[in-house]
């Protein structure tokens, strides 16, 4: 797959070499801001939260371009609207759509917040980074 292509989720490469339930465990305490539960999920659990971290940060702009354009579109609708004289219902959708991408925004900043708890969590817990050391 080219370099320039996004996908739409966080890559799964730092999930390899681990079973399916290990895979729910390192995902779910990344969801849930948790630290690892185990020393062997510990490394997985950071590479996954720092590509989930990576992949918010690439898709942040595809965001607010997608709200610039649905914002114009809104602009112009009700504009249009306003223009001939006849409000319709349909007219809102643009509206809709602005209050989806805003509500997006905000459970990406929940997400990003639960995987930077997450990584911080297992740091502290099984002494990586900045943390204490734990023996």
């Amino acid at each position: 797959m080219p370099r320039w292509t996004t996908s739409f989720s966080p890559p799964a490469t730092a999930l390899t070499g681990l079973d399916a339930d290990q895979r729910k465990r390192v995902v779910r305490a990344v969801q849930r801001g948790d630290a690892a539960d185990n020393l062997e999920l510990a490394n997985p659990l950071v590479t996954y939260a720092s590509a989930v971290l990576r992949w918010h940060a690439s898709m942040r702009v595809w965001r607010i371009v997608a709200f610039a354009f649905v914002a114009c579109g809104a602009v112009l609708v009700l504009l249009g609207s306003l223009g001939e004289g006849a409000f319709d219902w349909l007219d809102l959708a643009p509206i809709a759509v602005l209050a989806a991408l805003l509500l997006s925004f905000v459970a990406d900043s929940r997400r990003k917040a639960r995987a930077e708890q997450s990584m911080r969590a297992t740091e502290n817990r099984w002494g990586w980074g900045n943390g204490p050391v734990k023996s």
